[in-house]
């Protein structure tokens, strides 16, 4: 069990035993052990790119080739965050689908 799981186990066995009075020593607890915790945690730095990607079949298609084209060039994505959805219009009918997305990745170093 890590620290947190530490943690929320101290501060439920607290609250169930007496109130008020326990849940505010289980909060100073809660507070001493998260700041050993944060001190011996090794944070990893995070860029994130904005890009456009379109696909003639699905959102869902342009989104996976976006990120597929990314990963070309650029290691270790964690995430995407999709923040837009339109299509492109040709005579009355969907030309291309299109995605603005927002994609993390984890800096080396």
């Amino acid at each position: 069990m890590g620290v947190s799981g530490k943690v929320l186990g101290a501060v439920a066995s607290f609250v169930t035993r007496g109130g008020r009075k326990n849940l505010i020593f289980a909060s100073i607890n809660l507070l001493k052990n998260f700041s050993q915790f944060k001190s011996n945690t090794i944070m990893a730095i995070l860029k994130v790119l904005e890009i456009l990607s379109d696909s003639a079949t699905s959102w869902e298609d342009a989104a996976k080739k976006g990120i597929t084209k990314t990963s070309e060039s650029v290691r270790n994505i964690r995430s995407a965050h999709v923040q837009n959805q339109s299509v492109t219009v040709k005579d009355g009918k969907v030309q291309m689908f299109r995605v603005n997305m927002k994609i993390s990745f984890e800096v080396e170093g």
